[in-house]
């Protein structure tokens, strides 16, 4: 967190927050979360590689594969 912090790493802090949310030990809402959801993009970005195709996970600006985007995003 502190490199998402020191960085201003927009991306970083989009992918770790979904993979957060993605993970058993944390849950959605959790203080750590939340500070990093402050600090998502504006603009989208991938989770992998530039691959066609990926379902975007409007909370974060981040376009993932699909198993492992929510199927309501």
């Amino acid at each position: 967190m502190r490199w998402v912090v020191r960085y201003r790493e927009a991306a970083v802090a989009a992918r770790l927050g979904h993979l957060f949310e993605l993970s058993d030990q944390r849950g959605p809402e959790t203080a750590l979360v939340r500070s990093v959801l402050q600090r998502r993009p504006s603009h989208r970005v991938y989770l992998a590689q530039r691959r066609p195709g990926g379902r975007l996970v409007s909370r974060w600006n981040l376009i993932a594969p699909s198993h492992l985007a929510p199927d309501s995003a």
